[in-house]
């Protein structure tokens, strides 16, 4: 007899979202160094190990199919160099899928608790608005894709709330604007953790959000304004880094530039100078790891309540001691 099979897609976006600091941002002052003439202190890629570790609980589910699917970083000129990245265990592919290169690992009945960490040497550069204006080394694309300008899940940007908000940050250019929608979402949003991403109309309907919320509506808002964004995920390098979203703003001469809205990320918001250095795993995506199952239907009986948690920590290490940053 045929088995019938139930598959469960969890999209595990930031459950422990990377904002963890607790220091609040001080009031914007009005005044941004964006064109200084003193040079950019660090250029040069810093390099760094990691160990990035997964960590999915399943409860209530046997005789089950368990994948999980990471993004893994890669190559990004001007902005980092990956090398010797390995893996524990081996996944069962490593395939390329809308633009990022994923790792699959498939674990027939796994555990209660089931493990994968994924490992290398990253070599990064801070790529902000004052960093790409100094030394513009990061990739420029003539052609913009659509999907750039387009709204989708937890970026609405056609939805009219965010146009009319939007409408009233345009500035009198792109720069001006980008700064006004900047500075509005790091100062008019409070941070929250306890909800999984809500997206760009919920936050600036609740303004309670997390990091992935913050990317989401800032985008949105830069969309509705015809200015190419994008979210991008990842790690802040620090101690204990947990996964992070922030965005990235498209200039025909500087390529895509970083900004950082979420509030806890940054003691002191800075439109042109990101406080952080990021190892980038996803673009495009609030969901860097996806969590499957396949679970076999019985009897036409309904599903068991499945239960399922994913925990992800990211360590650095300096390569030359390989003690903890």
């Amino acid at each position: 007899m045929k088995k019938s099979f139930l598959i469960l897609i969890i999209t595990v976006a930031t459950i422990l979202a990377g904002c963890s600091r607790n220091t609040q941002p001080e009031e914007f002052s009005g005044e941004d160094n964006i064109t200084s003439n003193k040079a950019v202190e660090k250029t040069d890629y810093e390099y760094y190990n990691f160990t990035s570790e997964y960590s999915v609980t399943v409860k209530n589910a046997k005789d089950v199919l368990l994948e999980i699917s990471v993004a893994l970083p890669e190559n990004i000129k001007g902005k980092q160099i990956i090398k010797e990245l390995t893996y524990s265990p081996e996944p069962k592919q490593i395939t390329r899928e809308n633009g990022r290169k994923t790792a699959v690992f498939e674990f027939e009945n796994p555990p209660q608790v089931t493990k994968i960490t994924v490992s290398g040497q990253a070599g990064i550069r801070t790529y902000d608005l004052m960093s790409a204006q100094e030394n513009p080394n990061a990739e420029k694309q003539t052609f913009i894709e659509k999907k750039y300008l387009s709204p989708e899940q937890f970026i609405e940007s056609k939805d009219g709330v965010i146009v009319n908000r939007a409408k009233e940050l345009r500035g009198s250019t792109k720069l001006q604007t980008i700064k006004n929608i900047y500075y509005f979402v790091q100062r008019n949003m409070r941070y929250d953790v306890s909800k999984d991403t809500v997206g760009a109309k919920e936050l600036l309907k609740t303004r309670k959000g997390k990091c992935s919320d913050y990317a989401a509506l800032m985008v949105a808002l830069l969309r509705a304004n015809s200015i190419p964004a994008r979210v991008v995920s990842g790690n802040i390098v620090e101690k204990d880094s947990i996964q992070h979203t922030w965005v990235e703003v498209n200039f025909e001469d500087l390529g895509w530039v970083e900004f950082e809205p979420t509030v806890l990320a940054t003691s002191k918001p800075d439109f042109a100078h990101s406080p952080n250095k990021y190892l980038i795993s996803g673009i495009d995506t609030t969901t860097p790891v996806i969590v499957k199952l396949n679970v076999p239907v019985k009897d036409n009986r309904p599903r068991p309540d499945i239960l399922v948690l994913l925990e992800n920590k990211t360590e650095f290490f300096n390569p030359e001691t390989n003690e903890p940053i």
